[in-house]
């Protein structure tokens, strides 16, 4: 049965939108290219704004058995691309 994986996470509204568009659509390109079990992995966009941070979403189909090695690995690729792109997450 499939499920949806789902990562949601804080980043500081110090950074443009755009940047952090970038990061995550590069993170959901590299889960496609690197995870098999991981199908689908899109960019959802912002789940919810608060007044320091907003909290951004990548989802993705996943078999039932395999939702939580998904979000780990999914998690991973997020925490590289902003990396890679000079965004600390967190407050």
């Amino acid at each position: 049965m499939e499920s949806k994986a789902i990562c949601d996470v804080e980043i500081s509204n110090a950074y443009s939108i755009e940047l952090i568009d970038k990061a995550l659509m590069e993170a959901a390109a590299s889960i496609k290219l690197k995870y098999k079990l991981i199908k689908e992995p899109k960019y959802k966009g912002i789940q919810s704004l608060n007044r320091d941070s907003l909290t951004v979403r990548i989802e993705a189909l996943v078999n039932e058995e395999n939702i939580y090695d998904a979000q780990r690995y999914m998690n991973r690729e997020i925490k590289t691309a902003f990396q890679n792109n000079g965004i600390e997450n967190g407050q």
